[in-house]
Formats: structure tokens, sequence, C-alpha cells
């Protein structure tokens, strides 16, 4: 839902022409504001207020970029898709030298309107925009999924529906007659993932969404529904910890197909790989920020460079453990799962890779701890529940010491996630995201939580 505490605004475009939509309040002349972070609910706001159908592109302000605060101030460029549509009395499009004569409500938004009539025009700093974020892309990849629709002999129901438009993907909602479809495009630093999905829904078909269609070149997936998110509903512990058990039953069915989720591209990062991607990050000092307000100070980061030998030690040790390798997700959360009935599936092939299964219950075990706010007792029963099938590999008691080495590595492979992504952006969206390898080498080296 909307956030009141979010007071955002949309640079909302001509459909055909150079100019962007401005509102006349009573302090001047404002971009159409609306109090949400979601693509989904951004549209519907702009649908409500003004009568257009939109698309986010994404964000390209935000006020509080470089601080921590609760609440925001951020600006999404929108594309729109209704050119007859007619303006409300107060509106009116602004083109590039038009702009001088408006007195803004809120000062510091010229900037921000100069600079994407800049780009528009190719005269100002380079902007690389992430794929969808060009105008067009939405009817470039809605023409593709009426394509794969008419393949298999289905229809449309209602307009395709855009859902999130981040640095890290887009996704888009497709209704039709028999049920929803999802299409998904991620960032380049995952474009594994069609492939990787693909091949989960044919090792696994119970527990990963079919997978409907393909387009490799440019990324892009189109899955079935698998269900309602476990993050719209009720998430006591008993269900999210049934939904822990059926995923380690799933690594432990994937264990034996290493060689088949590395071919469809999953990356290897076992822990006989790791101390070496560790050296690899370290090295990379421009992106881990020392010294820098969002980065890491120089001290932790020297702490950082004497565990190499430690990292070796621990990886060698939880191998001992005999527990066999396999798919790892940086971001099995509530909303990474599906719920239908009594059956759970698991989504965003992207945040995987080949490790230690263990190491999967990090982010697990941290998103019940601070957003569902589970007490100690939820949370040993997620991990009683998670370590319950690898009983067959070994004792519980052996278990629970693999899984307090795996938990500490499973913040630096989230660390090694971020950097994945970070090191592909184009370095004008790095900003959103940027801070992110730093501070999760942080919580490996325990200096933040």
């Amino acid at each position: 839902m909307p956030d009141e505490q979010n007071d955002n605004y949309s640079l909302l475009l001509h459909p055909d022409q150079q100019r962007a939509l401005l509102l006349q309040e009573e302090h001047g002349w404002t971009l159409p504001r609306h109090s949400s972070t979601q693509a989904d609910e951004i549209n519907a706001a702009m649908l409500t207020q003004l009568g257009l159908t939109t698309t986010v592109l994404g964000c390209v302000y935000d006020r509080y970029q470089d601080e921590e605060r609760e609440d925001q101030h951020r600006v999404y460029a929108l594309e729109n898709h209704s050119p007859g549509a007619a303006l409300p009395d107060n509106g009116r499009w602004i083109g590039r030298a038009e702009l001088a004569q408006f007195a803004l409500a809120v000062p510091e938004h010229r900037a921000v309107l100069e600079g994407w009539f800049a780009q528009i025009a190719g005269d100002g700093p380079a902007f690389r925009k992430l794929p969808w974020m060009r105008p067009g892309w939405f009817a470039e990849a809605s023409a593709w999924i009426d394509e794969q629709l008419g393949r298999l002999g289905a229809k449309r129901s209602a307009p395709i529906e855009q859902m999130a438009a981040r640095p890290w993907g887009a996704v888009l909602r497709v209704p039709t007659s028999s049920g929803h479809l999802y299409f998904k495009a991620p960032a380049a630093a995952f474009a594994f993932e069609p492939a990787l999905a693909q091949t989960l829904a044919r090792l696994v078909p119970d527990v990963a969404p079919a997978v409907v269609a393909i387009d490799q070149p440019r990324s892009w997936l189109l899955m079935e529904d698998g269900g309602k998110t476990l993050r719209s509903g009720p998430c006591d512990p008993p269900r999210y910890a049934e939904a822990l058990r059926q995923f380690a039953q799933m690594q432990m069915r994937l264990a034996g197909h290493v060689d088949t989720l590395k071919a469809a591209g999953c990356p290897d990062q076992r822990l006989s790989l790791l101390p070496s991607l560790y050296d690899e990050v370290l090295a990379d000092t421009p992106l881990l920020l020392i010294d820098e307000p969002k980065g890491m100070p120089r001290s932790e980061y020297e702490q950082l460079l004497a565990f190499g030998s430690q990292l070796r030690e621990m990886c060698d040790e939880l191998a001992s453990y005999d527990i066999p390798e396999s798919l790892h997700s940086d971001d099995l959360h509530t909303a990474n799962i599906l719920v239908n009935g009594e059956k759970y599936r698991f989504i965003d092939a992207a945040e995987c890779c080949l490790a230690h299964p263990f190491c999967t219950l990090f982010v697990a075990l941290r998103v019940a701890r601070y957003a569902l706010e589970y007490d100690e007792a939820g949370l040993e029963a997620l991990r009683q529940a998670y370590l319950l099938p690898w009983t067959d590999f070994a004792p519980m008691e052996r278990l629970q010491r693999a899984l307090a080495l795996a938990h500490r590595l499973g913040s630096l492979y989230k660390a090694l996630n971020w950097y994945r992504l970070v090191t592909w952006l184009p370095a004008n969206h790095r900003w959103v995201c940027e801070d992110s390898p730093s501070y999760f080498l942080r919580v490996f080296l325990g200096a933040e939580e």
C-alpha cells in the first residue's frame, strides 16, 4: 500500500513530444505527486489522478540517497500510454524552452527536468538507461508476450500490468483467461536467470513455476503463476518453517545436478572457490567506498584483508561436514516463496548460485528476525525445520555446528551477490545499491548486524 511518509513525484513524459507534465497548485507548478515506491501503485495513482495509463521507467532522483531516512523524496520517470487523454484543468505539457517561465513548488525539480530534457536531446551528461528505462521497451516486451500467447493458443483477458521496475530487473503480470503469467527481465548481471529457471522447472517441476517461454538473447522469461507470495498472507513460524523444509528437500534433490545447473549458467561459488572470489572483491577497492560515508573504514578493510587465511579454514571446516553443495539462494524470503494450498514454490533464480546449501538460511533468518520480528523460539523453529531433512546426512547436533559456520558465510555470499550487480550496473544507477557490498562485508566481519 502507498506510504504517506513517501513524498514522491512522477516525471510524466508526453507520448509524442519532448514535453513533461506539470500541475498548477497553490504554491506553484509541480510534478504529479504520489506516495508510492512500487511501479504498480505509481501507475494506479496516475490513472486515478489523471486518467492516464503509464509505466514506470525508473527512479531518476532521490533527495536522500546519501542519508539514512525513513521518509522519501523521489522522482520517477514515467512513460505515457494515453496519447489522446485530456489533461486536468490545472495541467500543462511543457518543453525545455518553456521551463524557465514556470515557478516550481519544489525548486530542486528544475534540475531534474533540465537533466531529463538534456538526455532526450542528446546534449546532456552521459546517462545509460537500463533496457526497461527506454520509452518503447514496454511495447516491445508486450508484443513478444502476445507472440508467445499466440503460439500457445492463449489470449490476454486484460491489459498487461507492470509490477516492478528496479535496477535489478523488471516484472510484468499478464492476465489470461486461464490465469496469470509473469514476465521478467533481469539485469545484465543476472542474464543467466531465464535458462536457469527453465532448467529448474524441468528438474524440480513441483517446486519451481513452469516456464512458458524464454528469449535468452534479451534475457526475457515468461512463466506460469505459482500462487500468492507468503508475504501477502499470514506468515507465522509454522508456515515459514514448512516452506524452508521444502526448500531444503529441493536442495537435496538438486545436489546431484550441479553440473546441469552450472551448464545452465548458475554461478559457481562453491566453497573451494569462495576464497578467491573474496580476494577478487577486496581487490576492487573503488567499489568498496573505503573511508567514504556509504562505505567502510580503512581499518575494517585491513581486517578483511587479514582474514583471508581464516576464511580458507572456515571453508575447509564446513566442507568436512560432507553436506553436498547445491543450489543456494541469496534472497529466500517471504516475497520469493509462493503458496498454493499446501504446496510451496520458489522464485527468483537470479539470486542463486552453487554453494553450500546451509548459507541460504542467512537471509531467511534475517528476514524472520528483523522484518517479521520472530522471537528466538520462532527462529529456532525455522532452523530445526530446515535442518530436519538433512539428518539423512548427519545427526542434528552436527548439522547445527555446520549451520553456524554457513550462517556467517551467508553474509559473504550476500556481499558477492550485490558486488555482481553493482559491477554490471551503469555508473549512473549504482547509487541505489552501491553501499550493499561493503555493508554485507562488514556484517561478515562482525562490524554490522
